[in-house]
């Protein structure tokens, strides 16, 4: 590394190279420290944090790329608090190189990191932008990147005292967010799990097969995880091409949308990036809006259980109730789902098919089915307007639906390799810190999964726990 003077104490720069592939085979905190910030496209954001006409003046004793990457060794070595990080640095000569520090002497104060956290959080569009390279890269090695989708929300806490007014607490900006639960006991009964916390959310779009982010959002805990769908899908969608994504274009898009969509003729989607994919989510986005509009404005195929309402009268679901999907079996009174034969996207419709094994009389249709005879039985085409819940592009209760939403678990992975970050409570209070706190540990999964790829190890981008086999 070379040395320089700074106004104050010496410092050191970090010594630019090529990522060596062999460099990468160190299991340790510090080697995945190493190689994420060799690979973190950081340049154009250390610029415009270096300015010398910011208002609150450059920090003389250290340079905007100090700084950053001390907070991403935050991260990495999964310190909840700024402290911790600090007293860590000035004992571990090691951590002090990898980050660019000569000395004891030379580590920040801690007035030196909060005064250079505001400035930080003015560079959200150049941080989008970092997230939307590394997306790209990755793509890049991986054509399928980002065909196989699932969205999900985390609880991140607030490092403050819950109040039953939040505006009583140290953090005014959080609030309460509830999580139930419904399981079945061995007896068969069933019994609910209420989870409270408070601070916020961090919303994930996630790539399930290779379990890496696309997008994300961090919003107050209550906030409806619904609303985030489309946002984070066109986000993920502009991410991939290399693109910062821009909300307000976006919002623009949607003031559009919705003036067309009153009109006679059809308005056309707003994107079909992600024409024909399978979005799985939770029951949280079992909303009509939800099903219309993935289908309308971005062709994909939601993949969400219903959110179960009973009809105590007649002691079944008000699904199987209402809908079309449903038939008797005249001679014993049973009913049976008609048999899913797939989606037909030119005419918008599921095609469905008679139940019936074809080795006898039709028990639910009699003679219009014909696959006693050879036929191929009574035929039924729902179009998915008639009801956007009840019959989506992938019909459930089928061995595909089945697939597609167990794949939902890798969400669920990527949470726990956030949490193994110290995402999920960290010593912040405040929208804007916890949410660069979460934008920090994305990026380190995504940098530490580009540096896997440049390394030649593709089989270890799913995984924060080695660094190598």
């Amino acid at each position: 590394m070379k040395q320089r003077e700074g106004d104050g104490c010496t410092m050191r720069e970090p010594q630019l190279r090529l990522f060596p592939a062999d460099a990468f085979a160190a299991d340790s905190d510090l080697g995945r420290l190493t190689t994420v910030l060799e690979v973190l496209p950081d340049e154009a954001l250390c610029r415009a944090l270096d300015r010398k006409d910011h208002p609150q003046g450059r920090n003389k004793n250290h340079t905007a790329r100090q700084l950053l990457h001390v907070m991403i060794a935050g991260v990495v070595f999964r310190h909840e608090k700024q402290t911790l990080l600090l007293d860590e640095l000035k004992r571990n000569s090691d951590l002090r190189d990898a980050v660019g520090l000569w000395g004891a002497e030379s580590v920040p104060k801690d007035y030196d990191m909060s005064r250079f956290l505001p400035r930080l959080l003015e560079q959200e569009a150049l941080i989008e932008a970092m997230v939307a390279e590394l997306v790209h890269e990755i793509r890049k090695h991986f054509p399928d990147f980002g065909l196989h989708q699932a969205i999900d929300g985390m609880e991140v806490h607030s490092y403050a005292r819950g109040k039953s007014d939040p505006a009583e607490s140290s953090d005014p900006e959080a609030t309460w967010g509830v999580k139930t639960r419904r399981s079945k006991r061995k007896d068969g009964s069933l019994y609910e799990q209420v989870y409270k916390w408070f601070g916020y959310k961090l919303h994930l779009l996630v790539d399930t097969q290779y379990e890496l982010p696309l997008a994300f959002r961090v919003t107050t805990a209550s906030h409806d995880e619904a609303k985030e769908l489309l946002p984070l899908i066109d986000q993920a969608a502009s991410h991939l091409a290399g693109e910062a994504w821009d909300r307000e274009a976006w919002e623009d898009k949607q003031a559009a949308w919705a003036e067309q969509e009153g009109t006679k003729d059809k308005p056309e989607p707003v994107s079909r990036v992600f024409e024909g994919v399978a979005l799985a989510g939770d029951k949280a986005h079992d909303q009509e809006s939800t099903f219309r509009d993935l289908h309308q404005q971005y062709r994909m195929k939601p993949v969400v259980p219903l959110v179960e309402h009973w009809d105590k009268a007649e002691g079944l679901s008000v699904y199987d109730r209402d809908r079309h999907t449903r038939v008797q079996n005249e001679e014993t009174g049973e009913y049976a789902d008609l048999t899913w034969l797939g989606y037909e996207k030119d005419r918008e419709t599921s095609k469905y098919g008679c139940p019936c094994d074809g080795t006898g009389p039709c028990p639910y249709f009699g003679a219009r089915c014909n696959k006693s005879r050879g036929g191929p039985g009574a035929l039924f085409r729902i179009k998915v307007d008639e009801n956007w819940r009840y019959y989506p592009a992938i019909a459930r209760d089928t061995k595909k639906w089945d697939r597609e939403y167990n794949k939902r678990s890798a969400v669920e992975r990527v949470n726990s390799r956030l949490a193994l970050l110290e995402i999920k409570k960290s010593g912040y209070r405040g929208h804007g810190k916890i949410a660069m706190r979460c934008a920090l540990g994305v990026l380190v999964m995504l940098a530490h999964a580009v540096a896997c790829l440049r390394a030649g190890k593709p089989e270890l981008v799913r995984t924060l726990s080695k660094a190598a086999a």
